[in-house]
């Protein structure tokens, strides 16, 4: 469940002659920085999977370098 995350979508600049904003064509954006419930990489992985958003852009803030290599695994 969702608490307060500030959700941004963004279209995938692979996406050509198809309807921009089918599912596929869409990657959450700022999940990181903006979310309320302060999640693990990997929690955050769940939440999204959960949504059915397969692809992630990835926006960060200086105290989450150390967990970016976590955040790409998951």
């Amino acid at each position: 469940m969702i608490h307060r995350l500030s959700l941004f979508l963004c279209l995938s600049a692979s996406v050509f002659g198809a309807d921009l904003f089918d599912k596929p064509n869409l990657a959450a954006w700022c999940i990181v920085p903006f979310d309320a419930v302060k999640r693990s990489p990997e929690a955050r992985a769940e939440m999204v999977a959960k949504m059915g958003i397969k692809k992630i852009a990835y926006d960060w803030r200086q105290e989450h370098v150390a967990e970016f290599e976590r955040e790409i695994l998951a």
